[in-house]
């Protein structure tokens, strides 16, 4: 519906059964919508829908307009060494950035700088692995807490800060699970992190190796393994 010149046009409005109707003048900013006097469903009159309809009808960037973003850089920094995958990552995710609007692009650098930036909160967006957690507790920790105490959070979310460390301290799994629950919700809404990945670990022993056990942090343990030979 954009067109270079004014054009009013009567149309029916999308958003329910009723069928008010509309009359929408387009251009090339804003469109303006307002109701059709002469429709019998609504006679000029719309609901606090079909009055905000103008703003579904702007051109592309709608979003990042209302946000008030004006084409300002946004940086991504990644490390090839020792995290190929991760800058591959920034890269795909900054060419869908660029692609609805946001100027973003990645800055290379080693992995010593990249991990010092990040300690030091010294970025906009990082590209970047976290160690393996035994619990969820001990992740949720490296996330929620106010910056000014340690620089890495990145969730200053106090009540999630609260919820991760009351967590620490309860046993019923079903009542840990009810806190995990709450702050997967919370954490949605926020998004002050994306996961992309997991990265599987793979042990394979043979039948001559007694006593090895896979366990939750992915690196082998060889106390009480022993190999037999066979005769």
């Amino acid at each position: 519906m954009h067109n270079s010149a004014n054009v009013t046009q009567t149309t029916t409005c999308p958003y329910c059964g009723v069928g008010c109707g509309i009359s929408s003048n387009t251009d090339s900013t804003t469109p303006s919508v307002n109701g059709d006097t002469e429709h019998p469903s609504n006679f000029g009159k719309l609901c606090s829908k079909g009055s905000t309809l103008g703003h579904t009808l702007i051109q592309e960037g709608r979003l990042l307009h209302e946000a008030g973003y004006a084409g300002e850089p946004i940086e991504i920094q990644a490390s090839r060494d020792p995290y190929p995958t991760f800058h591959a990552i920034a890269e795909e995710a900054a060419k869908m950035m660029r692609k609805v609007g946001l100027n973003a692009h990645v800055k290379e650098m080693s992995w010593p700088d990249q991990d010092e930036h990040y300690g030091s909160n010294k970025y906009q967006m990082t590209s970047i692995t976290f160690s393996l957690r035994t619990d969820p507790s001990l992740m949720y920790s490296t996330l929620a807490g106010q910056k000014a105490d340690h620089s890495w959070y990145l969730w200053e979310d106090n009540e999630a800060a609260a919820i991760t460390a009351y967590s620490t301290v309860v046993d019923a799994p079903e009542d840990r699970q009810a806190l995990f629950d709450s702050l997967h919700e919370k954490m949605i809404t926020w998004t002050p992190t994306i996961g992309i990945c997991n990265t599987p670990r793979f042990h394979i022993v043979s039948d001559q190796v007694d006593g090895f056990e896979a366990w939750a942090l992915g690196i082998p343990r060889f106390w009480g393994v022993s190999v037999t030979t066979g005769e």
